[in-house]
């Protein structure tokens, strides 16, 4: 009989992505204290959505998170970043906006629950975040890049949920050209840079549980909202 071949551990792969750090309360007995009858409050769900810049996968979640059903029971972690603000982000309400001596202070705190490098800046998820809201009872939905998403795959302390979303279009380059475009935060070097990264990131549509096209914005967010329901109904 052959034996099975050692699983990967998630620190040999080959990413800039590294773990920082697992929030507490998912490190102790898989999402419940030693110390807890099995009848005490579930730990929340996690939800990671991916897609290449210009997928609108952030305008869904804020879409998302504007209705009442979602707005007390998912939480966003707000991502921290080195890049700089585009067009009317918010300090502290789009990102946390830091220079890269301050993240780098951050990784070797180990503050972050992920973290990654992307097109030359750096983006992480704060640990706290994630931890304050699941401890809160909510879900979380992260919005991250995949590389990130892949590493979070080695975490099987806690569930996680994979979305993908994808442009519309079957000309999906063209598309998500005319949104970058439409930003006009970025040169055109950049916005060349994002496109042949999000042929990457498409090949690896077919490793989520879930693919939402992006053609019109309220249809896109009502399947995302569908997907977040089903999954609750799963325990």
């Amino acid at each position: 009989m052959r034996s099975k071949k050692p699983e990967t551990s998630p620190k040999s792969r080959n990413t800039t992505q590294r773990n920082i750090g697992i929030p507490k309360i998912i490190v102790q007995s898989n999402c419940i204290r030693e110390n807890q009858k099995p009848e005490s409050k579930k730990i929340g769900l996690i939800f990671i959505v991916s897609g290449p810049s210009g997928s609108g996968k952030t305008t869904l979640i804020k879409h998302l998170l504007g209705k009442d059903e979602y707005r007390n029971n998912l939480k966003k972690a707000v991502t921290c970043t080195t890049r700089k603000p585009r067009g009317k982000e918010k300090n502290g309400q789009d990102y946390i906006f830091i220079n890269e001596r301050e993240f780098k202070n951050r990784i070797k705190r180990k503050e972050f629950f992920e973290w990654q490098r992307v097109l030359g800046s750096f983006y992480g998820t704060p640990q706290d975040e994630v931890e304050k809201n699941l401890l809160s009872g909510s879900d979380v939905i992260l919005c991250i890049d995949v590389k990130g998403a892949e590493f979070l795959r080695g975490n099987r302390k806690c569930r996680f949920v994979y979305i993908f979303i994808l442009p519309s279009g079957k000309d999906w380059r063209q598309t998500l050209k005319i949104r970058l475009t439409k930003r006009s935060s970025e040169p055109q070097r950049e916005i060349e840079k994002r496109l042949k990264l999000a042929e990457k990131e498409i090949f690896r549509a077919r490793d989520y549980d879930h693919v939402v096209i992006n053609k019109n914005i309220e249809e896109a967010t009502d399947e995302l909202g569908s997907i977040i329901a089903c999954e609750r109904l799963k325990g």
